[in-house]
């Protein structure tokens, strides 16, 4: 009896042990990578090309480099609202064939 105590409780440390790696669920933090934001032409040549007026370019150049300056401010909620509104603007420009 005692025997069988010592191995269920041996089996249940086991299980306790290993279950953060099977289920994908370990308790160290994740490695944290600095990251430098594109700069406006980059960040358009990452996207599929699309006809955007020369005269367009500028404030959709601003209205980026905004975005850029509110995510570097720790401004998370107010990037994103402007991204959103980003990318709806650039959807509206046709791709280029």
């Amino acid at each position: 009896m005692k025997k069988n105590l010592i191995l269920v409780l041996a089996a249940i440390m086991i299980c306790l042990v290993t279950a953060p790696q099977i289920f994908g669920l370990e308790t160290a933090p994740a490695v944290i990578t600095e990251s430098q934001p594109l700069e406006f032409e980059a960040y358009l040549n990452t996207m599929p090309e699309r006809e955007i007026p020369a005269c367009d370019m500028p404030v959709l150049e601003e209205q980026y480099n905004e975005i850029v300056e509110a995510e570097q401010a720790d401004q998370y909620s107010e990037a994103n609202k402007q991204l959103d509104d980003f990318c709806f603007k650039l959807a509206t420009y046709p791709y280029t064939v």
